[in-house]
């Protein structure tokens, strides 16, 4: 329970004067910790607490996710099947989600309102490094999609995906601002691909247009303090994978990387001291031997991005080479070992990768114990684990002195 969210969340104006959705946001900002301002919720479970249809609360949440107080990390089993979302709730601790600007406020006698909040490119880098860590939380299915996604539209999304809401994007040469976004068409049907609604800057009016993401690009901004390299990225964000998942990585990448004289998909030519030649160039120096520079680059030729050339140069700057080999191959031994097979030495009778497990340390409390005593004491008995390695570390360090 969080006192703060609640004192918070009473003093807001919640979708106009809805009541029912203010109880449903008063009782999300009960169930969240102070920590990270979330919570894991079912709908059955806030629908009872409410005593309404479970319908209602699907249709207050798209609501509240829209008006920016909430977003929704959607999580699955490894088997595909939905699990209990994680709320984020927002408010002055993650500069309302990032976008620095106060929610509506009912009015008090002696009750300062809440001021806007100036969000620095640190600010974002730090948001955006949260949110994809709880996307990253329980890793990704076998063929590379992540198990959890932030939900289109939301304040959340929009910070981790370069085309989330409120974002700038490039069309057909003229700059845009993403004002929605969706997977569906007008009668609820999944679209192939995703769908944005764009608004140009060039244009005085209020017209918006829906477009293919395939038909938008991130926008290229020049960086005069590297010799002219090319940066992608808005407001200081690096751009990552959609829905804040695990990153892409380029069609074609090898440790002597070779540049095409022209690029097809409109990207600028690297020279050879551009960050992403430069990026390339540190594989082998950063891999124990040969074969396991090979190895990694074979795992980024078997990824699939739109701009190779601007993948790499946000490598360079914003991601540690050793960092991301060492987590290259602990996925690697991961996917080893979960198809060996073996059995939980905490659950008896579970076998690897342990779900239980996972599930102990989302609960917390004595059951988390356990397993983070387990992995800390040898972390390559348990490679399932390594997903959670940060929310390990998390949870240790608030331990008290010698619980461990």
């Amino acid at each position: 329970m969080s006192n703060r969210a609640q004192s918070y969340v009473w003093r807001l104006r919640v979708h106009g004067k809805s009541t029912p959705r203010k109880f449903l946001l008063v009782r999300i900002a009960d169930m969240v910790s102070d920590d990270s301002m979330s919570c894991y919720a079912k709908t059955r479970t806030l629908a009872a607490y409410l005593d309404i249809d479970p319908r209602r609360v699907k249709e207050y949440l798209s609501d509240l996710a829209r008006d920016g107080h909430i977003s929704v990390l959607e999580r699955t089993w490894q088997d595909g099947s939905q699990r209990d979302s994680r709320i984020l709730l927002h408010g002055p601790w993650d500069a309302f989600g990032g976008t620095g600007k106060p929610f509506p406020e009912i009015t008090l006698p002696k009750l300062d309102p809440t001021h806007p909040i100036e969000v620095t490119d640190q600010i974002r880098d730090e948001l955006r490094q949260r949110y994809v860590e709880h996307a990253n939380e329980f890793g990704q299915f076998p063929d590379g999609n992540p198990r959890c996604r932030w939900r289109l539209g939301s304040r959340a999304h929009s910070i981790v995906c370069w085309y989330g809401i409120g974002n700038i994007v490039v069309h057909n040469g003229r700059s845009a601002t993403v004002t929605a976004v969706t997977a569906t068409d007008s009668k609820n049907r999944p679209l192939p691909q995703e769908h944005v609604q764009l608004h140009y800057i060039d244009d005085d009016t209020t017209s918006e247009s829906w477009v293919n993401v395939d038909e938008i690009t991130e926008p290229i901004k020049e960086n005069t303090s590297s010799g002219g390299g090319d940066e992608i990225g808005t407001g200081g964000v690096p751009k990552s994978a959609p829905h804040g998942g695990a990153e892409s990585a380029p069609h074609e990448s090898s440790s002597e990387p070779k540049v095409e004289p022209s690029s097809p998909n409109g990207e600028k030519n690297a020279s050879d001291d551009d960050p992403a030649v430069r990026y390339l160039l540190r594989i082998p120096e950063a891999a124990v031997d040969p074969d396991q520079a090979a190895a990694y680059v074979q795992h980024l030729r078997s990824k699939d991005i739109r701009k190779p050339l601007g993948y790499m140069r946000t490598l360079h700057k914003n991601k540690d080479l050793l960092e991301d080999i060492a987590a290259w191959k602990r996925q690697a031994r991961t996917s080893t070992q979960a198809g060996m097979g073996g059995n939980c030495t905490i659950h008896s009778g579970q076998e690897m990768p342990c779900l239980p497990c996972k599930s102990d340390l989302a609960a917390g409390g004595q059951e988390a114990d356990r397993v983070i005593e387990l992995y800390l004491s040898d972390p390559d008995a348990r490679p399932d684990l390594t997903d959670n390695r940060h929310l390990i570390r998390r949870l240790n360090e608030r331990q008290p002195a010698g619980s461990l």
